[in-house]
């Protein structure tokens, strides 16, 4: 049952790595860029998709798991957890891995379809985006 489970997490690692965008900035940040000063009603820009599995490693895990179905109702919350070797799963922060990848404080993290585990986008901080 191990393999398996090793074997989703990096058949879903290389679907969340071949459907992300790029990022704006590179993932490795020396310093994170201050946050704005004034963001006020400003509506939130997209900087794209994330990474998940090189911010995992980044705290010290091996890999991104699955933890449940990728589709379905609100199958994009509490779905992603970083993993050991040994199976144990954690949680993380959406917006931590925002700030690590695109080097911003001021960010937010929203699904474009609350039902699809793989449409988390990062955003600059203001108005949430609306959901189409």
């Amino acid at each position: 049952m191990r393999t398996s489970s090793f074997l989703l997490s990096l058949f879903v690692t290389g679907v969340v790595l071949a459907c992300k965008d790029p990022p704006n900035q590179p993932l490795t940040t020396g310093a994170l860029r201050p946050a704005f000063e004034d963001v006020g009603n400003a509506p939130a820009v997209a900087l794209g998709g994330l990474d998940l599995f090189t911010y995992c490693q980044s705290l010290g895990f091996d890999f991104l798991a699955l933890t449940k179905p990728p589709f379905g109702p609100n199958a994009a919350y509490g779905s992603w957890r970083c993993a050991t070797v040994s199976g144990e799963v954690h949680p993380f922060s959406f917006e931590q891995a925002c700030k690590f990848q695109y080097g911003l404080e001021a960010v937010q993290a929203h699904p474009t379809d609350p039902d699809n585990t793989f449409t988390w986008v990062c955003y600059t901080a203001g108005e949430p985006p609306n959901p189409a």
